[in-house]
């Protein structure tokens, strides 16, 4: 073949292969600069998205450090926020910080900014939310169970009890008797406050305010500030502590539902839906307390009602059978009227 030809195909294929070498360099660098865009894109979108997914949050403003945001305005929260508008950068004074695990946030109920260990972003709270968010989060700081177990805020501590009162010496010992079990609703709240005669009365004075609580029967807590109240189950242990301090006879005390000492277990016959559950422990107790601190007087009972429950009571050598209907319940061929006797069932089943 002639040298020249040779030649000439030597180049050309050269410049074919620094051509295509150019172009899928080029190629690849567009590639990747549209990865890394896109990578940016949605490391910002997943700043909002990681806080709204977070499940414990905890709030801190001037007087109160390091509060849970209890689960009954956690989604409230984050529905104040969700609709937020990303915007480049804002200039505010952080009147509330938040945290949760690897992320940080600040606000002044118009803007936030949210924090990670990469980056930082801003948004715009809407007009509309702005005033609701204000107040959740008031409501959330001090009405959250960790308020009164911050004890190295508390200043003092009066108890209240028909005339008597007292004040804690012992702050450290009284919140130690104080344990959380769980959030209740306000229903709840109001059956455990009847399990008492008397309920005591809290006032708790941090730095800057006070906050009010009220035992709720044995193993109830209402926490009050402004218009504000959030209701929980604890242990018996502040009720035992507070009767002691006050020299109060526990047994005087107790509700009209006392004489049911005797039962160990309940089943209960669900009459329209054809179901039987077996109550032992914390849930026979619960509906003992319940429902038969509501007994007064026996009534007439002429009102047309499903038999809606059938119970028997079982201890060692004791039964007694119970029908629960709507508003009533039939005991020993006699009827008492209870409000809502059938919802006090039903809330108590619906915990197991």
């Amino acid at each position: 073949m002639n040298k020249k030809v040779i030649k000439s195909m030597l180049i050309f294929a050269g410049i074919a292969f620094l051509l295509t070498f150019f172009i899928t360099s080029l190629m690849t660098k567009e590639k990747e600069e549209q990865e890394q865009v896109t990578t940016t894109l949605k490391q910002e979108v997943n700043l909002m998205n990681s806080l709204l997914k977070k499940q414990n949050i905890k709030l801190s403003n001037n007087n109160m450090k390091d509060i849970t945001i209890e689960e009954d305005y956690l989604n409230d929260f984050k529905y104040y926020i969700q609709k937020s508008e990303k915007i480049e950068k804002a200039d505010f004074d952080e009147v509330v910080i938040g945290s949760s695990d690897d992320i940080k946030f600040s606000t002044d109920f118009n803007y936030i900014k949210i924090m990670n260990n990469d980056d930082t972003q801003y948004f715009d709270i809407s007009d509309k939310q702005t005033k609701g968010l204000q107040i959740l989060i008031d409501k959330a700081i001090n009405t959250s169970f960790d308020t009164i177990k911050k004890i190295q805020d508390i200043n003092e501590v009066q108890i209240s009890y028909k005339d008597k009162q007292k004040q804690i010496d012992n702050i450290k010992e009284f919140n130690g008797k104080i344990h959380k079990k769980s959030n209740i609703s306000e229903y709840k709240a109001s059956k455990l406050m009847d399990e008492v005669k008397e309920n005591f009365d809290i006032n708790i004075k941090l730095e800057n305010y006070e906050i009010y609580a009220k035992t709720l029967g044995k193993t109830g807590l209402g926490i009050y500030y402004k218009d504000y109240t959030a209701y929980y189950e604890i242990d018996d242990s502040l009720y035992n502590y507070l009767c002691d301090i006050l020299f109060i006879s526990k047994n005087d005390n107790e509700s009209d539902d006392a004489g049911y000492e005797w039962v160990q277990t309940i089943k209960v016959e669900d009459k329209i839906n054809d179901i039987e559950e077996e109550l032992e422990g914390e849930l026979k107790d619960e509906l003992v307390r319940y429902l038969f601190s509501e007994i007064k007087e026996p009534v007439e009972f002429k009102d047309y009602e499903f038999e809606r429950y059938h119970l028997k009571l079982k201890g060692e050598s004791k039964e007694q059978d119970i029908t629960v209907y709507e508003n009533h319940i039939k005991v020993n061929d006699k009827y008492y009227k209870i409000n809502g006797a059938d919802l006090i069932v039903d809330s108590v089943i619906n915990n197991m």
